[in-house]
């Protein structure tokens, strides 16, 4: 029996040891989903739905709001303190110029930010689509880490931040913008190192857009009669920013851009009888979106003439 027992315990603990694999082994897996739930995607600079150029004054400040009250910038990561003659506390301060060995002057207007001892947090109060902006380095070590969190607190995704040193008694700016296909509810923008060894990153210019689902609306479905035209309207389609252009495809041929479009009688008899796909695509640097719908082309409807003595004749228009 007391082998039985030390063979049944054994087992146990195997069986235990097999389960707690497991368990791990699924954490890992959904900490992976939930790290690689969006796809962050560099864009090149875009106007967004709201902008900020950080034209304020040399206060210093633990939070502010920006693009219009539209999120909240607030300090984080406290390294202080790392300079007496800048303060002990981290804060937001708002520069024109900076001097000395830390050279950095403004990407447009008159005013900069930056985080003493810290990095800045930003908060949307409604979710991003899209964010870009303008980012120096102003000490040392360049560049940094955007890091990129959901509503619910996971993280979406990191990117990294080109953010040159100035050097030449100007500030050297790089924008960084990205779009991403789940809503993005804060950045932290995380310098490469404390101020002791490393950079410390200025910022200016930011754009941001707002998370919506997009949509492209061909309308239809379409029918037309030979010898006469039609409007393919798009006119349900988001507007801009979201979608820069709609393109009209029919059977899969490129024949016009704009929200609506006009087919001649000439297009449809070039087109023939019987049923077309036609394909509205919307360009976007958010993603590829489109809408299919049918143009079905029917003959051309007689007409009747009528003449003396009461006969009827049938005939097509040309």
């Amino acid at each position: 029996m007391l082998v039985f027992f030390i063979f049944y315990d054994g087992r146990v603990r195997e069986m235990k040891k097999s389960i707690l694999n497991c368990v791990v082994f699924v954490i890992l897996m959904l900490n992976v989903c939930i790290i690689s739930a969006a796809t962050i995607t560099s864009v090149n600079p875009f106007t967004g739905v709201f902008s900020e150029d950080f034209e304020r004054d040399l206060s210093m400040v633990e939070s502010m709001s920006a693009f219009g009250s539209q999120a909240q910038i607030q300090a984080i990561n406290s390294r202080a303190p790392w300079d007496a003659t800048v303060g002990t506390t981290t804060g937001i301060l708002f520069v024109n110029d900076i001097g000395g060995q830390c050279i950095s002057t403004p990407h447009g207007g008159m005013y900069e930010f930056f985080v003493s001892s810290g990095d800045p947090e930003l908060i949307f109060n409604s979710p991003a689509m899209g964010f870009g902006g303008y980012f120096t380095t102003l000490f040392k070590e360049p560049g940094g880490v955007a890091r990129f969190f959901g509503a619910d607190g996971s993280v979406l995704g990191e990117q990294n931040i080109n953010a040159p040193v100035s050097t030449t008694g100007e500030s050297i700016w790089a924008w960084n913008g990205w779009v991403s296909d789940a809503p993005i509810a804060r950045i932290q923008f995380l310098s490469t190192d404390n101020l002791s060894v490393g950079g410390l990153l200025n910022y200016d210019d930011f754009e941001y857009t707002p998370y919506i689902d997009i949509v492209v609306d061909a309308g239809g479905l379409y029918e037309a009669s030979l010898g006469n035209s039609i409007a393919l309207d798009g006119s349900g389609s988001s507007d801009a920013p979201y979608i820069d252009e709609l393109k009209w495809y029919i059977d899969d041929i490129y024949i016009g851009a704009g929200e609506s479009l006009l087919l001649s009688d000439i297009t449809l008899d070039s087109l023939g009888l019987g049923s077309h796909d036609i394909k509205l695509e919307g360009v976007s640097i958010y993603g590829d979106y489109f809408d299919l719908t049918t143009l079905e082309i029917v003959p051309e409807p007689a007409t009747i003439l009528l003449l003396g003595l009461g006969g009827l004749v049938f005939k097509k228009r040309h």
